[in-house]
Protein backbone atom coordinates (compact mmCIF):
# COMPACT_ATOMS: atom_id res chain seq x y z
CA UNK A 1 0.00 0.00 0.00
CA UNK A 2 2.77 2.45 0.89
CA UNK A 3 4.48 1.82 -2.45
CA UNK A 4 1.24 2.40 -4.36
CA UNK A 5 0.71 5.65 -2.48
CA UNK A 6 4.31 6.73 -3.06
CA UNK A 7 4.06 5.95 -6.78
CA UNK A 8 0.51 7.05 -7.57
CA UNK A 9 -0.35 9.65 -4.96
CA UNK A 10 2.90 11.36 -3.94
CA UNK A 11 1.49 14.61 -5.33
CA UNK A 12 -1.35 14.66 -2.79
CA UNK A 13 -0.82 17.34 -0.15
CA UNK A 14 -4.28 17.45 1.39
CA UNK A 15 -4.73 15.41 4.54
CA UNK A 16 -8.44 14.95 3.77
CA UNK A 17 -7.73 13.73 0.23
CA UNK A 18 -5.05 11.31 1.44
CA UNK A 19 -7.41 9.91 4.05
CA UNK A 20 -10.05 9.27 1.36
CA UNK A 21 -7.47 7.56 -0.85
CA UNK A 22 -6.33 5.31 2.00
CA UNK A 23 -9.86 4.43 3.03
CA UNK A 24 -10.65 3.58 -0.59
CA UNK A 25 -7.60 1.33 -0.79
CA UNK A 26 -8.61 -0.41 2.43
CA UNK A 27 -12.09 -1.03 0.99
CA UNK A 28 -10.43 -2.84 -1.95
CA UNK A 29 -8.56 -5.27 0.32
CA UNK A 30 -9.60 -8.90 0.04
CA UNK A 31 -9.83 -11.31 2.98
CA UNK A 32 -6.50 -12.94 2.17
CA UNK A 33 -4.73 -9.60 2.32
CA UNK A 34 -6.19 -8.84 5.76
CA UNK A 35 -5.26 -12.34 6.94
CA UNK A 36 -1.66 -11.77 5.87
CA UNK A 37 -1.49 -8.44 7.70
CA UNK A 38 -3.04 -9.91 10.85
CA UNK A 39 -0.64 -12.87 10.83
CA UNK A 40 2.38 -10.52 10.60
CA UNK A 41 1.21 -8.09 13.28
CA UNK A 42 2.81 -9.86 16.30
CA UNK A 43 6.22 -9.73 14.58
CA UNK A 44 5.74 -6.06 13.66
CA UNK A 45 4.70 -5.13 17.20
CA UNK A 46 7.65 -7.04 18.67
CA UNK A 47 10.03 -5.24 16.29
CA UNK A 48 8.67 -1.82 17.28
CA UNK A 49 8.94 -2.70 20.98
CA UNK A 50 12.48 -4.00 20.48
CA UNK A 51 13.40 -0.77 18.67
CA UNK A 52 11.81 1.17 21.56
CA UNK A 53 9.35 2.86 19.23
CA UNK A 54 11.75 3.09 16.34
CA UNK A 55 11.36 1.85 12.81
CA UNK A 56 11.48 -1.90 13.41
CA UNK A 57 11.04 -3.89 10.17
CA UNK A 58 10.48 -0.62 8.29
CA UNK A 59 7.03 -0.55 9.86
CA UNK A 60 7.39 3.16 10.41
CA UNK A 61 10.19 5.18 8.86
CA UNK A 62 9.95 8.80 10.03
CA UNK A 63 12.18 9.90 7.15
CA UNK A 64 9.52 8.85 4.63
CA UNK A 65 7.13 11.76 4.23
CA UNK A 66 4.49 9.57 2.58
CA UNK A 67 4.38 7.20 5.54
CA UNK A 68 4.33 10.12 7.95
CA UNK A 69 1.45 11.70 6.07
CA UNK A 70 -0.50 8.42 6.13
CA UNK A 71 0.08 7.93 9.83
CA UNK A 72 -0.90 11.50 10.66
CA UNK A 73 -3.96 11.50 8.38
CA UNK A 74 -5.30 8.38 10.06
CA UNK A 75 -4.72 9.84 13.51
CA UNK A 76 -2.37 7.04 14.53
CA UNK A 77 -0.22 7.89 17.53
CA UNK A 78 3.15 6.14 17.85
CA UNK A 79 4.64 6.41 21.31
CA UNK A 80 8.28 5.66 22.03
CA UNK A 81 8.97 3.94 25.35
Amino acid sequence: MKYRIANDYAHVTSEAEMKLIILGMWAEFEDGQWDHLIERMPDRIAAVIKAKGGSGMNFINPVCSVQSMIIESLGIKILAT
